[in-house]
């Protein structure tokens, strides 16, 4: 009988969710070991672990959210937007990995507001776009759905700024050969910043997501010079 037991619990099987942290954690472990072998990272500031989280950061390049799988030890939600380039650089897998897929006009629902019942990290590139060298142009939408989370739920989000400031050595140029790839040239190092977090607390989205992404830019070392 405790055998039969014990294979009934041994093949019981994983829901959505666990799924979502299993191959996250597959995939974290290649991508960290090719991240090894050609860049460094480092880590200042500390993140909360515990509730709903959203982390929020400018987008500069390809290597973004490996450098963010590297330095940070905990399942990472991203959101995230398909283009052409994206379908190159990997993003095929954000689905296998409870990734949110946004648009314009759409919104995984459902998915993000599952990570935040779960108090998942969220992570979040307001600009939708690589920008080099600053911060132009932001939108204001995970912001909102923060806020719309709040109402639903009655439970408090926390938003916190990040930024990631690529140091290339001096005799290196700033971009790899492959231009399409928009990563570091090898032997660069990425430091991740992270700082206090944040609260909607009553204030409007877009004014909230101005003030976290000033506060990215600065700790990413970019202008930010969005009207």
């Amino acid at each position: 009988m405790a055998d039969v037991l014990e294979a009934s619990v041994a093949q019981k099987p994983k829901d959505k969710y666990e799924q979502w942290v299993d191959n996250y954690s597959k995939i974290r472990a290649f991508t960290n070991f090719l991240f090894d072998g050609f860049y460094k990272v480092n880590v200042e500031g500390e993140l909360p672990k515990e509730g709903p989280r959203v982390l929020v950061l400018p987008h500069q390049n390809s290597l973004d959210a490996v450098s963010l799988m590297r330095g940070i030890d905990e399942y990472l939600a991203f959101t995230y937007k398909i283009n052409e380039q994206a379908k190159i650089i990997g993003m095929w897998a954000m689905p296998y990995i409870g990734g949110v897929k946004v648009s314009n006009s759409y919104i995984h629902f459902k998915k993000l507001f599952e990570h935040l019942d779960r108090d998942s990290l969220v992570v979040a590139f307001p600009q939708g776009v690589f920008e080099n060298g600053k911060v132009s142009y932001v939108k204001s939408g995970i912001a909102k759905l923060v806020q719309i989370y709040e109402k639903s739920r009655k439970k408090e989000v926390v938003i916190i700024p990040a930024g990631i400031e690529y140091k290339i050595p001096k005799h290196l140029p700033k971009t790899s050969p492959l231009p399409i790839f928009k990563i570091p040239f090898p032997s660069t190092t990425a430091i991740l910043r992270f700082a206090s977090p944040k609260s909607l607390d009553g204030r409007d989205p877009k004014e909230l997501t101005d003030i976290v992404m000033q506060e990215a830019a600065m700790l990413s070392k970019l202008d930010c010079v969005v009207n």
